[in-house]
């Protein structure tokens, strides 16, 4: 899980058109530190996932700054806003406390779409 994830990361970020294989280090070790992050929600080992203990927004922003300043393309439009719902999501799960399954609500989801 995580980090030591990083080749899958980079490798499906790139078929996804996240990366374009020109990018520098510091660009692709903040890609896969807000990737880490942004899914550490959903890691088996932290399930519930308490939302109201977490700081997820507040570490990736280091991130999201370089990557806007270094990235090579920018992310699809769908992107954007799947990124902005998701950013909703977790802030307002932070907001009320919410300790969920994150994993298994997102294991559902995929297995029906």
């Amino acid at each position: 899980e995580g980090i030591s994830q990083r080749d899958a990361i980079l490798h499906h970020s790139r078929n996804l058109s996240f990366l374009t294989g020109e990018e520098d280090d510091l660009m692709l070790d903040a890609h896969v530190n807000a990737a880490v992050l942004v899914g550490s929600p959903f890691a088996a080992t932290k399930q519930p996932f308490d939302f109201g203990a977490q700081d997820i927004g507040k570490r990736v922003a280091a991130d999201v700054s370089t990557m806007i300043q270094r990235r090579k393309t920018p992310p699809r439009k769908e992107i954007y806003s799947l990124h902005r719902r998701l950013n909703g999501c977790f802030q307002l799960a932070s907001r009320v406390g919410a300790r969920i399954q994150a994993r298994d609500i997102l294991l559902d989801f995929y297995e029906k779409h």
